[in-house]
């Protein structure tokens, strides 16, 4: 009888056999995962021409979590592909990220000895190219000037981003500018987009770049492990870029989870959840936060596969989130912000490997909801049809092994609910194991003496 894992527990493969029928070979979340992860990590690598050292400007590593996984990712491919390659060396600060890595200026440019060996100068991947956080581009274009005048045969390869202009014709004077910079560079640009819709835009506007449609930067974690669920479902509303808003966001998950009262979920704005308890308390600002609790990139990353593990289900608006559940084979319901951004990046990536990221053979790939109320309606028929299989799956294989009676999966169910336990829990859960282990596993009478 062959298994399958469904929503952490084991299950026969005839259950729910009308949704995934014998004929169809299902497919491991990681598959689709890692295909996407060497995809990326192909496409940079052949993109890739300076021989001198590479430099990572501007890492994202404040306080939005999402955003740490990005550099968490460009670090791996630029290790495999510059094998000298060294976060704490190789990267420099433009913006938020100054207190971990030196300021981007020619003190730092100089100790790369690009004049004796033109290196490669990867732009911060993410989501901000474009005029909703102008400051960033500003700098960014500051750089990419900087570098063409005086560094012309450096080669600049802008790591994968999302374009958004709400200026239609700042747009415009900003692509003019960036092309005379970009003429002016001994190797083409090569500028990476996340989604269809900057891939398009930006190969109209940046004439004097190459410009190519690539996953996410962050893919290139891979598959990870996920610790054992000690809830239902995780709602995740994002306090900016969300089309109906927070508060109306907020009010509808409670209304709609007072018709499923067994149900256990939390709420989170983005985050916080797990950064607040590390920085709220101080009273401060954003800014003043970050002063107080810049952690590192990999420390970040553990917070976050901390909030998301602890969830059956991931209910959310924010594409890292999505993105991080979906490397930890999370069952995830995603709600668009106000520009598309996780469709359009999310149906970008899955074009690349359709054959591992397909509906019928991926049981765990990321599903939109119009809404929160449809998401949260969504989850829930989620975690009403797991316990449903559960049940009927325990049934099934106690009339398929005849022998093995439900009774008999007493201390499988055990096992499971201790390794969840919290510490109050630990000594009764272990007795009872115990004590279910001997019942039912108990060696067999020597000599037929019992």
């Amino acid at each position: 009888m062959r298994l399958v894992l469904l929503g952490g527990v084991c299950l026969s493969s005839t259950v729910g056999s009308q949704r995934f029928p014998s004929s169809v070979t299902l497919t491991n979340p990681s598959q689709c995962v890692n295909a996407l992860s060497q995809a990326i990590q192909q496409i940079l690598k052949s993109q890739t021409y300076g021989s001198g050292q590479a430099v990572l400007w501007d890492p994202p590593t404040h306080l939005n979590l999402g955003d740490n996984f990005l550099t968490l990712g460009a670090e791996i491919v630029l290790k495999q592909i510059f094998p000298t390659f060294d976060l704490n060396q190789n990267a420099c600060c433009a913006g938020y990220c100054r207190r971990l890595f030196p300021r981007c200026d020619d003190t730092f440019y100089s100790k790369q000895q690009w004049q004796d060996k033109p290196g490669v100068l990867f732009l911060q991947p993410g989501g901000n190219w474009g005029d909703l956080y102008r400051k960033v581009q500003n700098k960014r274009m500051s750089t990419i000037h900087h570098i063409s005048d005086h560094y012309s045969e450096t080669q600049i390869i802008g790591m994968p981003q999302s374009f958004w202009y709400n200026d239609g014709d700042l747009a415009v004077s900003d692509a003019k500018a960036l092309n005379t910079a970009f003429a002016k560079l001994k190797h083409q640009p090569v500028l990476l987009w996340r989604d269809r819709y900057s891939y398009e835009k930006a190969s109209r506007l940046y004439t004097e770049a190459t410009n190519i449609l690539t996953p996410d930067m962050a893919m290139a974690i891979g598959s990870i492990g996920t610790p054992t669920p000690s809830y239902d479902i995780l709602i995740s509303m994002r306090r900016e870029e969300s089309v109906e808003g927070a508060a109306h966001n907020q009010a509808t998950v409670r209304t709609t989870f007072d018709e499923y009262p067994g149900i256990t979920y939390r709420t989170s704005f983005g985050w916080e959840a797990v950064t607040g308890h590390n920085c709220a308390s101080y009273g401060l600002g954003l800014w003043a936060m970050g002063a107080l609790c810049e952690y590192g990139t990999e420390k970040r990353f553990q917070l976050g596969v901390h909030l998301l593990g602890e969830a059956a289900v991931v209910v959310t608006d924010k594409l890292h989130m999505a993105i991080l559940s979906m490397l930890m084979g999370k069952n995830i319901i995603y709600v668009d912000n106000i520009y598309q951004k996780l469709n359009n990046t999310l149906e970008a990536m899955f074009s690349f490997k359709p054959e591992a990221c397909n509906d019928k053979r991926w049981l765990l790939k990321p599903i939109k909801a119009d809404n929160y109320q449809k998401a949260v309606t969504m989850a829930a028929k989620i975690v009403q049809d797991t316990q449903t299989r559960i049940h009927d799956g325990l049934h099934q294989l106690n009339d398929e092994q005849g022998a093995l009676a439900v009774d008999q999966l007493w201390p499988r169910y055990w096992l499971e609910l201790c390794s969840g336990a919290s510490v109050l829990l630990i000594y009764p859960c272990t007795l009872v194991l115990l004590l279910s282990l001997r019942r039912h596993w108990s060696p067999p009478c020597p000599r037929g003496r019992c």
